[in-house]
Formats: structure tokens, sequence, C-alpha cells
């Protein structure tokens, strides 16, 4: 997410983890396409600090998110 904002001239963190994208932007009550999103810790991926990933669409009760560090890869994934 970071190094997309930077891409794109956007202001952006610098930090890694997805806890310090809590404070970032403004909160939406509705995810918009686009929009930084940020994924709980889930002890099913191991994952400690959480993630954060950029919506794409509703799929059912999932979000349907464009993200990075997913498998060593960028792709879609759903949360």
């Amino acid at each position: 997410v970071n190094w997309c904002l930077a891409q794109a001239g956007c202001p952006r963190l610098g930090l890694g983890t997805a806890r310090a994208w809590l404070d970032f932007g403004t909160p939406l009550l509705h995810p918009t396409y686009g929009c930084i999103t940020v994924i709980r810790p889930s002890s099913s991926t191991g994952s400690t600090t959480g993630h954060v990933a950029f919506f794409l669409e509703k799929n059912g009760a999932f979000l349907k998110l464009l993200g990075g560090n997913q498998g060593d890869k960028v792709c879609e994934m759903l949360a």
C-alpha cells in the first residue's frame, strides 16, 4: 500500500504494520472501490499484525481485496 501511494504521489505512512493504518485517512461506513482496508490479525494465517490491502468489491459475506505479500505476490483475495 505504501509503495502504491508513493507511486501515485499520495500521502502515505511509510510504516509496514496494518495497525498503523487504522488512524490514516477518513473512516468509511461502507467501503468503496480502491479504499485502503485494514484486516484484523488471523490465527488461521499466522498473522499477528493484520493486513492492509485495497478494496475491490463485496462478494457475499466477504470482501475482495487487492494486496501484496499474499503468497509472495500481488493478487486478489477474499477476506
